[in-house]
């Protein structure tokens, strides 16, 4: 009995000692107005929490930031593999509209300086998160 109830503890040393806590990776997009004129802007299934809506609408003016375009927490720092498949994003102005799905959003992203450092806020102190702002005169309806 007491030599299984030792082995049991040192199972659960053992076990714990290789346990190391998970880092997250936190991933924040912002969209700056580019154009010279006011956008609506949309953005469908921009974050993986379930505490937060799912869609986001914000009217900009020009130079005007929206925060959040795209915000995810995950395992892993590829920020191209964790994107919701349904995201979308939809820009606005007069008649005229540009859409972006998850694949074109990507490629605007990866033309966009990241911004890499690290959280010292509420959440984990020393996780890392990588930060965009996409401006991109193109991205003008």
């Amino acid at each position: 009995m007491i030599k299984l109830l030792l082995s049991g503890v040192l199972i659960a040393l053992m076990l714990s000692a290789h346990a190391t806590p998970q880092e997250l990776y936190w991933h924040r997009v912002h969209f700056r107005n580019a154009c010279s004129y006011p956008v609506q802007i949309t953005v469908y299934s921009f974050n993986n929490s379930d505490e937060m809506d799912k869609t986001k609408q914000k009217n900009l003016q020009p130079g005007e930031v929206a925060t959040y375009v795209l915000i995810i927490v995950n395992l892993t720092d590829k920020v191209e593999l964790i994107i919701p498949e349904d995201y979308k994003m939809e820009i606005v102005a007069a008649d005229k509209s540009i859409s972006l799905d998850k694949a074109q959003f990507i490629k605007v992203l990866q033309k966009t300086p990241s911004h890499a450092r690290f959280w010292h806020y509420i959440y984990n102190e020393g996780d890392p998160f990588h930060e965009w702002t996409i401006s991109d005169p193109s991205l003008c309806p």
